[in-house]
Order: structure tokens, then sequence, then C-alpha cells
């Protein structure tokens, strides 16, 4: 049986070397929670890097009220529930991501797999529309448990 303290900072690690490959692909991970104690649950938030640039240029402009900034996947996982969870939303000028659509709704079995799946969408994801991901596409390059 593994310790507490080590299966603490083994979600940890892997969660920190998820949003490091994120980064390593040109993606700025804008939020990122790890909770072990609510059951291994955690959350990231990305969007494209160039966007983001693109963004910060803009709003520092003679207009930033024009500036619509980039679109944002949100990704968790539910531990207690085996459940990851992916929404996109657009970023208006100004303001934060808030307008969020489901893109999926999955039963997965562990953690390192739900990663796995989300980082393939991701990378996948058609960053020009928020609601833009090809469904099936992900789910084929990915072993995934039956439901």
């Amino acid at each position: 049986m593994q310790n507490s303290h080590t299966a603490a900072w083994e979600t940890i690690h892997e969660i920190s070397a998820f949003a490091q490959r994120l980064a390593e692909n040109g993606l700025v991970v804008m939020n990122l929670t790890c909770d072990w104690g609510f059951f291994g649950f955690w959350r990231i938030n990305v969007q494209q890097g160039t966007a983001t640039d693109l963004y910060l240029t803009a709003i520092q402009g003679p207009d930033p009220l024009q500036a619509p900034g980039p679109n944002v996947l949100r990704c968790s996982w539910d531990n207690r529930e085996c459940l990851l969870v992916i929404d996109s939303s657009p970023t208006r000028p100004l303001s934060a991501p808030n307008q969020w659509t489901r893109e999926l709704n999955k039963r997965v079995d562990d953690s390192r797999t739900a990663m796995n799946f989300a980082e393939t969408f991701i990378d996948r994801f058609d960053w020009e529309r928020p609601t833009g991901f090809l469904t099936g596409v992900c789910e084929q390059s990915v072993e995934l448990p039956k439901n």
C-alpha cells in the first residue's frame, strides 16, 4: 500500500508534468488546480499562446474594448465520479472567459488516462471556434474503457 504523502506528491507531479507538456506545445496554462485531499480532483484552463500574445498587445493599444481574447479550454477531472469534463469559452474584451459550452463529459478509469485524453483533445481542438471539436476523432486515438 502506498503512503498518503507519496500518493499526494505523485498526483501533484503528474498534473504539473501535464501542464509542462501543454506549455511546451505553445499553450498558456492560465489556471491549474490540484486537490489531492478531494479525491484527486484537478482542473486546468488553457489557451493558445499566440492568441494570448495578440490579446495582450491589443488591450494595451488605443481601443482595448475592441480586443477579443483567446478561446479557453477548461478540463476538469473528478476522481470520485471518474468523470472528465471539458468546456470551452471565448474571452470577451477585457473579461474573463464566462460563456462555457460543454465539449465533453466522459467517464474514464483514472487520472492518468483522463490527462492523456484531455491532452489529445486539446491538441486536436479547433481553437478558432470554441465548439469546433470534431466528435469521435479523439476517442479513436486514445484507448478508453467502454461505457
